[in-house]
């Protein structure tokens, strides 16, 4: 595993990893091979709650605390 992906203490950084799954998702769903798409679905659900976390983060203005 890249050491990049094993510290989140800012949301620069969290926004950047929730970027590059979004960008792993899109690249799964364009592949012609379907043997990934099995995942999709829990990718997404993944991303998604990253996202909403990173929304929270922002709006609490407090970086580097996770809800």
């Amino acid at each position: 595993m890249n050491s990049a992906y094993t510290n989140n203490d800012n949301l620069l950084h969290y926004a950047t990893i929730t970027a590059s799954l979004l960008n792993c998702i899109n690249q799964i769903a364009v592949e012609k091979d379907n043997s990934l798409a099995f995942y999709l679905s829990d990718l997404v659900f993944l991303a998604s709650e990253r996202a909403n976390t990173l929304v929270t983060m922002l709006d609490m203005g407090k970086e580097g605390q996770h809800v």
